[in-house]
């Protein structure tokens, strides 16, 4: 009996594409890999397996991970622009880490002098931004940053790594 009759239980054929012959020529036309996902994406998944192969397979790994390094290498460069913040010691900072926001943690009141108290027992200054990031402040940029510190600041700067340089500052009312 053939499979034809045999109804749900027959055999599933895929149509393969018909190879291409270029007219008056014994050789094969070249059909481009874009041409050929489109037909095999119109035949189903396991269809686009046969066509692309190996080979293939391993070129779209390559072009994700190029695309993914790529994006990595962006988000590590450095940025600049306007930042505001307070400048606080270290040891606040890393304190108050856990708060969602640097407002939640400081005190208007006490902030300045704790932080000059701090920075003379020899704490680090660091910037701590408005969503509670902390930032390390470049040794360059240590002379601009002093007159204010326990301060609530506007910093124009560059962020490489985790630390800022410091371009211009100025102070603002808690």
């Amino acid at each position: 009996m053939t499979s034809e009759g045999r109804g749900i239980l027959s055999p599933v054929r895929l149509p393969v594409p018909p190879l291409q012959r270029r007219v008056g020529e014994d050789d094969f036309e070249y059909t481009s890999p874009a041409r050929r996902r489109a037909f095999a994406n119109a035949l189903q998944a396991p269809f686009l397996d046969r066509m692309l192969g190996l080979f293939g397979r391993i070129l779209l790994v390559k072009k994700l991970c190029v695309v993914l390094g790529l994006s990595a290498l962006a988000s590590m460069t450095a940025w600049a622009g306007e930042f505001t913040g307070y400048l606080s010691d270290q040891k606040c900072a890393v304190s108050g880490a856990k708060a969602k926001t640097a407002a939640e943690w400081i005190q208007p009141k006490a902030f300045e002098n704790c932080v000059k108290s701090c920075v003379k027992a020899g704490e680090a200054v660091v910037f701590v931004t408005e969503d509670n990031k902390i930032l390390k402040i470049e040794g360059s940029s240590m002379d601009k940053v002093m007159p204010a510190i326990g301060h609530k600041v506007k910093v124009s700067g560059k962020v490489d790594g985790g630390k800022l340089t410091v371009d211009s500052i100025s102070t603002l009312p808690m």
